[in-house]
């Protein structure tokens, strides 16, 4: 049997009402409670994702650095080669003009003591000349001796000009 002794005075008993409502709020504060602890939990493990995350891709572009540094020691190393080769090309480029030096100093060696020169322009691709030659006899030798030269595979006359105080003007491109 149960005994329901209730000291209080009847005014003063909670009305059915009010208790459900009581009742149901406080249930209600449990499963928002749960709930906040729930999301704050999947929201901690989400933070601590992204921390995970932000950890990984800063360990990324530290890799990237320190490959993009290397390259760029690789590329200042390649541009110091680069530069060597085009001093090296224009070196191997200059031998050719010492080489049409060297033949043009033996042509003028061969030419007659009369004959002077007026221009000179020396090149790896082409030697042009300009001549003074008193007269036909040494314009017929010089033109012989350039015809039997082996060093110079063509030869034009550019210019032939002819002056009765001074004589013949000569002017040759040798290939």
């Amino acid at each position: 049997m149960k005994n329901d002794i209730n000291l209080l005075p009847k005014d003063l008993k909670a009305n059915k009402d009010i208790v459900k409502l009581s009742t149901l709020l406080a249930r209600l504060a449990v499963v928002v409670g749960l709930v906040l602890l729930l999301g704050s939990a999947i929201g901690g493990g989400y933070l601590l994702f992204l921390q995970n995350q932000v950890q990984q891709s800063e360990t990324v572009r530290n890799n990237i650095k320190a490959q993009i540094q290397g390259l760029e020691t690789t590329e200042q190393k390649f541009i110091l080669v680069k530069d060597r080769v085009l001093k090296s090309q224009n070196i191997l480029s200059q031998r050719g003009k010492f080489k049409e030096f060297k033949n043009y100093l033996e042509f003028v060696k061969l030419l007659p003591e009369n004959v002077s020169f007026a221009e000179e322009e020396l090149d790896a691709s082409i030697s042009r000349i300009t001549l003074n030659v008193p007269s036909s006899a040494d314009l017929s030798f010089v033109l012989d001796l350039i015809e039997s030269d082996q060093k110079y595979v063509q030869a034009k006359i550019e210019n032939l000009n002819f002056d009765i105080l001074k004589g013949y003007k000569l002017t040759l491109n040798l290939f």
